[in-house]
């Protein structure tokens, strides 16, 4: 669904997790730009597990491979033109802790990131913190075009300004409320955040309140007023990730899980268009 508003991109991912090596990497480079991918989207994937059950080291893992994408673009072995993008994870990245989300995004716009696409910002209160701590630690991320006289804190990559594109997640129920928080904070949520039982902010419980809003939706509303809460729901996530002043994004990208989600994101399409035409003026 990130057609409806970036018409004109053929996005492939790399991931590393599914390269030996930077060698292997590079020659699916190669073959994404000869079949004339416009961005190469650049993850490190999962890992997989061992056979004792613990999770494997990567071999090698996003970094590597923007930095190497970057060498063959300034080379000339894949089209010069083509866009390098990564993934941010601001719920996941604001939940570990300040700064790590600053930290995580200046390394990836370092080794080349040119674009950065955003994985749902499904608890708002925890996503809106992670674009206040970018906006100010990262400048040129939220420029609009605009210049800036920051020197060295305005992340700008060697063609321009960094485009990022917010993911909105569309959960059709507490189901998939709850589905959409295993992918972005992982299977252990509960346990790996729940901090102080004094402190009632921890990312724990706000994961928990967001659910809570679903569970009631779901439990005091007929199936057609919950897909249209759902929908106006994503709607606002929509206005958010493309109107917000000072912290607009260049596109957004759907996400659904589900045949509901679907449906809701075709429901989207025109509030979308007439969002993408005012955050542009």
């Amino acid at each position: 669904m990130e057609g409806l508003s970036l018409p004109e991109y053929h996005v492939q991912t790399i991931s590393a997790a599914h390269c030996v090596d930077v060698n292997d990497a590079t020659e699916l480079m190669r073959a994404a730009s000869d079949a004339g991918a416009s961005t190469l989207l650049f993850v490190s994937g999962d890992r997989g597990t061992q056979t004792n059950g613990e999770m494997s080291k990567p071999r090698i893992d996003s970094l590597a491979l923007l930095n190497a994408a970057r060498l063959m673009k300034q080379s000339g072995d894949i089209d010069p033109e083509i866009k390098l993008a990564c993934v941010a994870n601001p719920c996941l990245e604001r939940a570990l802790g300040k700064g790590v989300g600053a930290s995580l995004l200046e390394a990836k716009i370092t080794a080349g990131a040119e674009m950065v696409i955003t994985q749902p910002d499904v608890v708002p209160t925890l996503a809106r913190e992670w674009r206040d701590e970018i906006g100010h630690a990262l400048p040129g991320v939220f420029s609009d075009g605009r210049s800036s006289d920051d020197g060295n804190k305005n992340q700008k990559n060697q063609n321009g300004e960094i485009e990022i594109v917010g993911g909105v997640g569309l959960a059709s129920s507490s189901a998939s409320a709850v589905t959409w928080m295993r992918l972005v904070f992982g299977q252990d949520w509960e346990v790996r955040f729940e901090g102080s039982d004094n402190n009632s902010n921890t990312p724990s419980k706000r994961i928990k309140q967001v659910l809570a809003e679903y569970a009631l939706a779901e439990n005091t509303l007929d199936a057609d007023t919950l897909k249209a809460w759902g929908v106006e729901r994503a709607e606002l996530a929509v206005a958010e990730v493309l109107c917000s002043q000072g912290q607009k994004f260049h596109g957004v990208h759907l996400m659904p899980i589900t045949s509901t989600g679907y449906d809701s994101a075709y429901l989207l399409a025109d509030a979308i268009a007439t969002l993408v035409e005012t955050s542009r003026r």
